[in-house]
């Protein structure tokens, strides 16, 4: 909010005073912040409140709010734990890029085997 007022104020005088090429790419930016802004801080939540909340055409479900499916593929789905898919934690290593203290020794030359 104050970048966008800063730079609607510091481009008014611009838009004013300023040459044939600058007043307008000044009024340009002046309605494109201005337009921007107002979307964002105005439609954007008038549209989910009507949508979501008024209207409920996008349904958001909570993990308390959740109810069995009857499709037994589904139930069989939401019966294995995180464990069963990606398998035992103790026995993966932790998959990270090697970072520079990993590929050189102290005086930063690279480690030898």
């Amino acid at each position: 909010m104050i970048t966008v007022g800063a730079t609607i104020l510091a481009l008014f005088p611009l838009a004013l005073e300023g040459g044939p090429l600058w007043k307008p790419l000044c009024y340009a930016q002046i309605g494109g912040l201005a337009v921007a802004t107002f979307i964002t801080l105005l439609l954007v939540p008038v549209f989910y409140a009507i949508f979501v909340l008024d209207l409920k055409w996008i349904k958001w479900e909570t993990s308390e709010h959740r109810q069995e499916s009857p499709d037994p593929s589904q139930q069989e789905r939401s019966q294995c734990s995180a464990n069963d898919l990606v398998g035992d934690k103790k026995r993966q290593k932790p998959r990270h890029p090697p970072s520079y203290n990993d590929l050189t020794d102290m005086r930063g030359l690279p480690k030898t085997a």
